[in-house]
């Protein structure tokens, strides 16, 4: 195996959403943070929707050959185009020692819980007041990819493309197409046995047209 080069590599895939003009004051202090104490990459893709710019992150838009980028990186942060995050809140993402983690956010204003969840019969998610009713970190199914953290030895053993949405079929037998974070967790749950962990105090803003 290839040494790897590089601590991080941040991604953010870009669809119908660009960066939020309001956003770009977060990036800057950031990036000069970045430069001066740590070792890492921040990339920006631009494609048609959220699956075709994960792959292409995780790939360097090398998809010919997947997994060659994930051999020089130890980590792979995303952060959705529409996130809004203090230095702090990146900080504690950043250092935690867990394999696969991330932070939550709400979905949009007119539907008010997160991507985090449970699989059962189909994927559940968990409310606010759930997700904060825990007072330490917590296990479950599936989280959002929005503000997420995973290290590059549990990319290297899942199959290509890592990111689809597939077809499920529902407990009372209607089909369903279920979201390519909600499936990707649960990939890396069966290729590797690690299922991904939540930090309970660490929201962040989710921009759709106000922060909330």
């Amino acid at each position: 195996m290839v040494k790897n080069n590089m601590k991080y590599a941040f991604l953010i895939p870009s669809g119908h959403q660009m960066v939020p003009s309001l956003l770009f004051q977060q990036w800057v202090p950031f990036q000069e943070w970045l430069a001066k104490n740590e070792d890492g990459i921040i990339m920006n893709m631009v494609a048609s929707n959220q699956i075709e710019g994960r792959n292409k992150l995780l790939t360097r838009g090398d998809q010919s050959k997947p997994y060659e980028f994930a051999k020089t990186v130890e980590w792979f942060i995303f952060i959705d185009a529409d996130i809004k995050f203090s230095l702090p809140q990146m900080q504690e993402l950043m250092y935690s020692k867990e394999l696969f983690v991330s932070g939550w956010y709400i979905f949009n204003p007119n539907n008010r819980t997160s991507l985090v969840g449970y699989w059962k019969d189909e994927p559940t998610l968990l409310s606010p007041k759930e997700i904060l009713s825990h007072k330490e970190m917590f296990e479950v199914d599936h989280v959002a990819g929005g503000f997420m953290k995973i290290h590059s030895s549990l990319i290297q053993q899942l199959e290509f493309p890592f990111y689809y949405i597939p077809k499920i079929e529902r407990p009372n037998g209607d089909p369903t197409w279920v979201a390519e974070d909600l499936i990707f967790a649960r990939n890396v749950y069966e290729k590797t046995g690690i299922k991904p962990k939540v930090i309970p105090t660490l929201k962040v803003g989710h921009v759709k047209w106000v922060v909330i």
